[in-house]
């Protein structure tokens, strides 16, 4: 067992782990400034990031298991020095030699002393696994809010049952800053991140504040020489057993056009064409359509293509504060998944006020209830009508659970309550 914060109390954790993970208490060393999380895991290797106050210029991570021990140390870390945040050294180490499908143990040390541990993760399967996988999603959740609290509390009734942790987007608010992160972030996932692999996309929340800066700088996302440089952390791909996940930028890269060599999307058409997973998930945070409506053409017109043509099963995406699932399209048309449908979830429930339902205007288009909280989006001119409306649309707070096998995956949308409020099975065979 380890412990987490609720309301500023510490508590016994509900987690369960496999093997007999011991350690130094989280938080019972003021050197640690913010739990270890985990972040790129593949098959054989993980980056764990944690870090500590900006004396201690050493971070190790000792690594084990029942058949496994090593301990892996730190190059020089980042200083992070940003207005109302403590000095601190974030550290990300590399560690490689680990076997697929398997479970860890960890703990982390500074200047050769253990500051934290009792953590567990476990690395991506095999193409070829029988197991389910099972994953967490959540999008605009680092809001600070009570309603933030209640989701990230009702995921524990999942957590010793997930696999991987996907962030749909508006990871922090209100602008991205070191600041938001470190108190509306990191502090509130802390366990979550600790013990399950995390993989995001951002959103236009986590840009604002010198065009993502502070985002890059805390969570090291797989990278590989085929993506510019400068894109780095912005848009990768990574593989889980069966299925090949992509994460999008729908912030800067919809500037560019599809036939631009140094484009995300000449990038997203070469990764889709050159995967062999059977399942493609792609995440990204800006979705297409809203209550039957486009609201944003640049992903409809430049992403949507892409991943039709590429047989993308599924799109999660967050940014409007709702839930909402639409039938399978391919060409404008329904069609199911398994002849090629692409299905489009949004999931934007995870602790930002909760958008009230679009009224028609007189004059045309639509615009959100006034009575509700608002957004960017507020105003849709001549909104194009997508192919079809959504089979489901619910205001309210939630995060998603999917559980995927050979042939089907099915997703559960949980709500602060831990009650389903939406449950469904999609088969690709």
């Amino acid at each position: 067992m380890i412990k987490k914060i609720l309301g500023g109390l510490l508590t016994l954790a509900s987690v369960t782990l496999g093997l007999n993970c011991n350690g130094v208490i989280p938080g019972s060393n003021p050197n640690l400034l913010r739990w270890p999380y985990i972040n790129s895991v593949t098959e054989t290797s993980a980056i764990i990031a944690f870090a500590t106050t900006d004396n201690l210029p050493i971070g190790s991570v000792l690594v084990y298991s029942d058949t496994f021990s090593r301990r892996f140390d730190s190059g020089k870390p980042s200083l992070i020095n940003a207005l109302f945040v403590p000095k601190m050294n974030l550290f990300n180490i590399q560690i490689n030699g680990l076997s697929s499908d398997t479970q860890y143990c960890y703990n982390v040390l500074a200047n050769g002393t253990e500051i934290a541990g009792g953590f567990s993760f476990k690395t991506a399967p095999s193409p070829n696994t029988t197991n389910p996988i099972r994953f967490i999603g959540l999008g605009d959740f680092g809001s600070g809010t009570p309603a933030q609290r209640r989701v990230r509390d009702s995921l524990y009734s999942k957590l010793d049952q997930t696999d991987l942790f996907l962030a749909l987007g508006d990871n922090t608010y209100l602008f991205g800053t070191h600041f938001e992160y470190y108190r509306n972030t990191f502090e509130a996932y802390s366990e979550q991140w600790a013990n399950v692999p995390l993989f995001l996309c951002y959103g236009n929340h986590d840009r604002y504040a010198l065009n993502a800066k502070a985002y890059l700088e805390n969570f090291f996302q797989p990278y590989d020489n085929s993506i510019p440089l400068n894109d780095k952390g912005r848009f990768f791909s990574f593989n889980w057993g069966p299925i090949h996940f992509v994460s999008l930028d729908t912030e800067f890269a919809l500037d560019k056009e599809p036939s631009d060599p140094t484009s995300m999307f000449a990038w997203l058409d070469k990764d889709l064409a050159s995967t062999d997973r059977p399942w493609k998930i792609a995440l990204f945070h800006k979705p297409p359509y809203t209550r039957g409506n486009v609201v944003d053409e640049k992903v409809l017109q430049k992403i949507s293509p892409i991943l039709e043509r590429r047989g993308v099963q599924v799109a999660l995406a967050g940014h409007h504060h709702v839930y909402e699932r639409y039938p399978p399209f391919l060409n404008g048309k329904i069609v199911p998944v398994s002849q090629g449908g692409l299905l489009y979830i949004t999931s934007g429930g995870g602790g930002f006020p909760i958008f009230g339902d679009l009224i028609p205007q007189p004059q045309g288009g639509y615009i959100y209830d006034p009575n509700a909280p608002t957004h960017t989006d507020i105003l849709v001119k001549n909104a194009a009508k997508a192919p079809a409306d959504p089979d489901v649309y619910i205001a309210k707070h939630h995060f998603i659970y999917g559980t995927l096998t050979t042939c089907s995956l099915t997703i559960e949308a949980i709500d602060d309550e831990l009650v389903i409020i939406d449950k469904f099975t999609v088969s690709r065979c």
